[in-house]
């Protein structure tokens, strides 16, 4: 007789994985309760230290971009020294 043969045992694992459908929904709720309940033990910050923390990163960062825009000058001043233009 010619035709495939199917491996004994294959059926039953194809009827298993068919019939088994991951729970997606129920994964998704489940994390979204775990994502609530870890916010809630989150330490935020007051309306003070948010605007003094943003203000040391607004200074900083004005102060880096002030040491790097004179270095990028002086450098660009000396390879135009040695080079030419």
């Amino acid at each position: 007789m010619m035709g495939v043969q199917v491996p004994p045992g294959l059926p039953a694992l194809m009827d298993r994985f068919i019939r088994r459908k991951p729970p997606v929904f129920g994964k998704m709720a489940k994390f979204l309760k775990e994502v609530k309940v870890e916010m809630s033990k989150v330490s935020w910050p007051t309306r003070e230290e948010l605007i003094s923390s943003t203000a040391v990163v607004v200074v900083v960062s004005l102060i880096f971009a002030v040491i790097v825009g004179s270095l990028d000058t002086i450098l660009m001043v000396l390879v135009k020294t040695f080079y030419g233009s």
